[in-house]
């Protein structure tokens, strides 16, 4: 029986891109540093037991590492969008869009009849 190595591929990558996306709606990007480290000694380690070659391993790695960014980015972008569509007084204190949403509170608000 041939094996199936596209296959196989594919399905790591679309398994680090799962696990970015975990990591990006929770975590901050210096997650990534150790997450990385973590993903290849597993690939390292997984290489080494099959007996693979130099070449698909160093692809199994710039795969998983790629999935594990692009993941990570659409975990981040989720956690912004979800957080950009609450409304003000939901918005949790010290939130990921702090800086780009608007401000909750009414007195840091210049109206036209107050002085500034």
């Amino acid at each position: 029986m041939a094996p199936r190595l596209g296959f196989d591929m594919m399905m790591y990558m679309i398994l680090s891109i799962f696990c970015g996306a975990v990591l990006g709606i929770r975590f901050k990007v210096l997650i990534l540093f150790p997450a990385i480290l973590v993903c290849l000694a597993i690939d390292a380690s997984i290489a080494a037991a099959h007996g693979s070659g130099l070449w698909p391993t160093l692809i199994a790695l710039a795969l998983s590492v790629t999935g594990l960014q692009l993941g990570f980015l659409g975990g981040l972008s989720a956690r912004y969008f979800v957080a950009a569509s609450r409304p003000p007084a939901r918005r949790p204190p010290g939130g990921s869009c702090n800086r780009l949403c608007p401000p909750n509170n009414p007195s840091s608000r210049h109206t036209a009849d107050s002085a500034p």
